[in-house]
């Protein structure tokens, strides 16, 4: 049979394998793709309110989605490269790469399905977010969390806690406590307020019409809640994935004559 025979990697089996690993890398580089993507939307658009959940697991997992996608996808690269030109060795330690890369995207799945049974079921966050928007909003050295409870009543266009703890419990807060000026202190902060309402937040006659109705825990623990959840898959489908081609390089590598 000679150099294409069954056990070549010129004859028709050795070709089909080699055709299939291509197919299937390219698969894996779509999906490291959508994982990276993800993983730098989760970054962009949750890590201002990471603060607010200390420690915040879901944005390590976000990191860890960016970070060992990176990785995996210059091994897919390099794995091209290594049976392009046939190299055994090289090939071999994309197999093993691939693998180790794959138990880290597999790792970081499960912590954010981690985390998001805890959010549901164990963390309080309803009581940290009382808690800082109490004792720390506006107070000295704790800007950042300051900046969270801003973005996130911005964004999400909500105020305060909770339907006990709503607009009002700003009131009882240290930032309004502390509040010095020599007019009457405002009840809320601006990023309570409606656009083109803030004379009116600041003024004497706040109504509900002037801020928003919403209360902020269930805002975000349904949103991160859900935004993890989908990240976890993400990650653990890419794990799945990129191990696909890993078989057929194997196969391949190993009907590469030394």
């Amino acid at each position: 049979m000679g150099s294409f025979g069954l056990r070549s990697a010129y004859g028709s089996f050795g070709r089909s394998t080699r055709m299939i690993f291509f197919t299937s890398n390219l698969l894996s580089i779509i999906f490291l793709i959508v994982t990276l993507t993800f993983g730098i939307w989760m970054i962009i658009t949750y890590s201002a309110y990471s603060e607010l959940l200390a420690p915040s697991l879901y944005v390590d997992v976000a990191w860890i989605m960016i970070i060992v996608s990176l990785l995996g996808l210059g091994n897919s690269f390099f794995g091209y490269w290594c049976i392009i030109k046939e190299v055994r060795c090289f090939s071999y330690t994309y197999c093993v790469a691939s693998i180790v890369i794959s138990t880290m995207l597999f790792i970081g799945g499960m912590m954010g399905h981690v985390f998001v049974y805890k959010l549901y079921n164990q963390v309080p966050l309803s009581l940290k977010m009382l808690t800082s928007l109490r004792e720390l909003y506006g107070m000295p050295g704790e800007e950042s969390i300051t900046n969270s409870w801003d973005e996130l009543q911005k964004n999400f266009e909500c105020c305060g806690v909770d339907e006990k703890d709503n607009w009002r419990v700003w009131k009882t807060s240290k930032w309004h406590m502390h509040y010095k000026t020599n007019t009457e202190k405002p009840r809320i902060p601006d990023s309570c307020c409606k656009p083109g309402m803030l004379q009116h937040c600041r003024g004497q006659f706040l109504t509900q019409e002037h801020l928003y109705e919403q209360t902020c825990h269930a805002l975000l623990n349904n949103s991160l809640g859900e935004v993890t959840r989908v990240a976890g898959y993400i990650s653990i489908g890419a794990s799945i994935v990129i191990l696909v081609p890993v078989i057929f390089a194997f196969l391949y590598t190993r009907l590469i004559r030394k």
